[in-house]
């Protein structure tokens, strides 16, 4: 059994960075609300949508790739590294001049012309540092990454506050970002030898031909995966609903804050399941029900306290100005359940090197939206834009399933995937009907108040086996000397 204490540390490490970058988002947001004038902050909010499309770009799936072969074989970390960032050394001027002349094809002011180059250079150092993160994620060591990453972060956002203070605007806070990505990605390299000791970074042919070979599907799926998301507000936009669009940006910045938890789940399973891809097919069944039960663990009583109390978190999050969107934040937290599945499973796939099925299906699934979204919005409005949405979602972790039981045949273990469903529906409805009766009341009332009826329905009904309790347990410090079987 892996160390608990090593488990509690690395949901500590990911949960908590999680949460600071969210709060340094949130703060500095604010702050450039009253900062910047109208025009820089629209080029502001533009480069922020597009810096992660710039960097899937030159990442191009290399991170995770390493991650896999890493965790198989701590030995070809070195070389498969060395060769990942050589890779994306030779994308970077290329990228640099697409974007130039994209840029300049469509005649974009100057100043957000030099915007999206210094963030395609920013981007680069971004993502040679995911690049030696994989060092330390592949090793399950967790904290590093986290502890850099929101150094960086913090530290970027004080210089950047001291810069808008002086004069400067937001073409200087994009240059900002490349030295301190820079030595974000330095800081990294310095570390990896405590990890993983001295390593030998030779540049292989072979190595590239592989990370091509198998990054690319990954980076392809992770750009449909953001589409699938990031299409609703232009499409809804595009049909002149510009009243319904902005009630269901205040339901989409809620689905926003909660996927980064899922999120966080399928960076811890995804050394883990590389791992085990070459153990028994016990071991990988029981490594796969425990992820699956974690997010059922999360999903279900986050899309049944959202429905219930959907109406006082609308109006917490938006004020009363945006009660509409009570609805649409509803059916999102159940289309956040689908898709914790749905990346629980394809990081399964990927660890097992069906990268390819899994951008199939990805890519399969946001075109059949995309193909769709427009008629169906037009015939039935945002209602048909969501149940589309919540279709297109399952048939994703429906076919996700497929291939999974391809390589791990669940049918011997069916009771077991059954009850890792049902039992935390069951809390969860429980949960569901105590905040009906009670969601007249505050959520520092109903929200406490439901996580403790989820929580002792869940082990009342063992929606977690006793092993892995005393996991927990453990994790947090309290001393269990033997566990029982």
């Amino acid at each position: 059994m892996p160390d608990p204490r090593r488990h509690g540390r690395n949901l500590l490490s990911v949960f908590g960075a999680e949460i600071a970058h969210r709060l340094f988002a949130a703060v500095f947001f604010i702050y450039l609300n009253y900062r910047l004038a109208g025009e820089e902050m629209a080029w502001y909010g533009a480069f922020v949508a597009l810096f992660p499309f710039l960097v899937v770009l030159i990442n191009a799936g290399y991170s995770d790739v390493a991650v896999r072969e890493i965790a198989k074989d701590h030995a070809r970390a070195g070389s498969i590294i060395a060769s990942a960032q050589c890779l994306q050394a030779l994308l970077l001027l290329p990228l640099v001049a697409v974007v130039y002349g994209a840029m300049v094809l469509i005649d974009s002011p100057r100043q957000f012309l030099w915007i999206l180059v210094a963030g395609t250079l920013a981007a680069f150092f971004m993502a040679l540092s995911r690049v030696q993160f994989a060092a330390f994620t592949a090793r399950e060591r967790f904290e590093y990454p986290s502890a850099i990453s929101v150094a960086t972060r913090g530290s970027y956002i004080v210089v950047a506050i001291g810069l808008l203070e002086v004069g400067g605007g937001v073409l200087q806070l994009i240059l900002l970002l490349i030295p301190f990505y820079a030595v974000q990605w330095a800081v990294a390299f310095r570390l990896t030898r405590r990890v993983s000791g001295p390593a030998h970074p030779e540049i292989a042919v072979r190595e590239m031909a592989y990370l091509i070979r198998n990054g690319f599907p990954m980076a392809v799926a992770g750009a449909a995966a953001t589409w699938f998301f990031a299409m609703d507000l232009p499409i809804l936009l595009a049909a002149g609903s510009k009243d319904v669009a902005a009630g269901y940006a205040v339901a989409m910045r809620f689905l926003i804050m909660l996927i980064a938890i899922p999120d966080a789940l399928a960076a811890l399973y995804y050394p883990a399941f590389s791992r085990k891809a070459v153990d028994s097919y016990a071991d990988q069944a029981a490594a796969l029900l425990t992820r699956l039960r974690l997010g059922l663990l999360f999903g279900f009583p986050t899309a049944v306290g959202a429905t219930v109390l959907a109406d006082p978190i609308t109006a917490l999050i938006a004020r009363d100005a945006y009660a509409g969107a009570a609805p649409a934040l509803a059916a999102l937290t159940w289309l956040l359940l689908i898709e914790t599945l749905s990346r629980t499973l394809g990081v399964f796939l990927r660890a097992h090197s069906l990268q390819k099925e899994s951008m199939y299906i990805r890519v399969g699934c946001t075109l059949l939206k995309f193909g769709l979204a427009v008629p169906v919005v037009k015939a039935a409005g945002v209602n048909g834009l969501l149940v589309l949405s919540l279709g297109s979602a399952a048939v994703c972790a429906l076919a996700t399933f497929y291939f999974v039981n391809t390589v791990l045949p669940l049918r011997t273990i069916v009771r077991d995937v059954i009850s890792a469903f049902l039992r935390p529906a069951a809390a969860a409805t429980a949960m569901g009907a105590l905040l009906w009766t009670i969601s007249g009341y505050s959520l520092a009332v109903t929200v406490p108040a439901g996580v403790v009826t989820f929580g002792a329905a869940a082990f009342g009904l063992r929606a977690f086996p006793r092993n892995d309790g005393l996991v927990v347990l453990r994790a947090m410090g309290f001393r269990i000397r033997k566990e029982r079987s």
